[in-house]
């Protein structure tokens, strides 16, 4: 199974790490390659996460990388990280329609 990132993931993954360095500059990289290592996983245990509940959809799930959430939709042979979002903020149907590539 691949893993691939839309845009969007990417550079709220970026924002992420450069908000949580400007207070802990060391745990910066750390989270990030936690994040990392986690969305890899998902090579193998694409339906590991939770089923985003706001969305209810099988298709969306989540894995939690303190204090972010990693949103993923899964196909039948790839999966799709769609947002990095820090876990206070809600998901909301407006985000399901995400930058997911074809």
């Amino acid at each position: 199974m691949k893993v691939e990132w839309t845009r969007l993931a990417e550079e709220s993954a970026v924002a992420a790490a450069a908000f949580i360095g400007r207070d802990k500059p060391g745990a910066a990289g750390n989270w990030l390659d936690r994040v990392h290592s986690a969305a890899g996983e998902l090579r193998r245990f694409p339906n590991q996460g939770r089923i985003v509940p706001e969305l209810g959809k099988p298709d969306y799930r989540e894995i939690v990388v303190r204090p972010y959430r990693i949103v993923y939709r899964v196909f039948p042979q790839r999966v799709v990280i769609v947002a990095v979002r820090h876990s206070r903020q809600a998901w909301s149907v407006a985000h399901s329609k995400d930058q997911t590539p074809p």
